[in-house]
């Protein structure tokens, strides 16, 4: 049975994915050379918390109705090793594990370390899963050309500046709060 949670995230990926279709017009937001979608995952949390347990669910849903992953075994494959190539898209996902390091020169590391292995996988949508990951990457990756979407976030997004407003988002970035 799909849980309120994963029915919500689902939801959130084929919404993402139809409003990035429609609205890429840089080269940033359009797929990579091969044709293929650079989806980079980052989750504030740790594999074996249950809300990230449950949010990858929904988000594996997404992507197999939107077509960006071909499979389940694809999904399957995604949730074990964190990276998996389908027909039209990478995904790899990255983890803060901000539960457990929660400390100024924990977070600090873990930003050194994903904002290096983002910047070598140049993805062309970043989703950011959460108040820690949304807060710290969703600014550094403000007003450049690639799509920032969030999900997660406690309170209100605008709080982090990563929007204008609730009506008027403006920006590069869009999610659920």
């Amino acid at each position: 049975m799909i849980s309120m949670y994963s029915r919500l995230y689902a939801g959130l990926a084929s919404i993402l994915f139809l409003l990035t279709a429609l609205t890429a017009t840089s080269a940033e937001q359009t797929p990579s050379k091969d044709g293929k979608w650079r989806i980079a995952v980052v989750s504030s949390y740790h594999r074996e918390y249950l809300w990230s347990q449950d949010t990858n669910s929904g988000l594996l849903a997404g992507f197999i109705e939107t077509k960006m992953l071909d499979s389940k075994a694809q999904a399957e494959q995604y949730t074990e090793k964190d990276c998996v190539e389908s027909s039209r898209a990478i995904i790899r996902k990255f983890w803060m594990d901000t539960k457990r390091r929660s400390s100024t020169k924990d977070i600090s590391a873990s930003l050194i370390r994903i904002r290096t292995e983002l910047d070598a996988f140049k993805p062309n949508l970043i989703m950011l899963g959460d108040d820690n990951a949304t807060n710290y990457l969703g600014n550094v990756y403000l007003d450049t050309g690639i799509p920032v979407v969030f999900w997660g976030v406690n309170g209100l997004p605008v709080k982090y500046g990563l929007i204008d407003s609730i009506e008027k988002p403006g920006h590069n970035v869009t999610g659920i709060y």
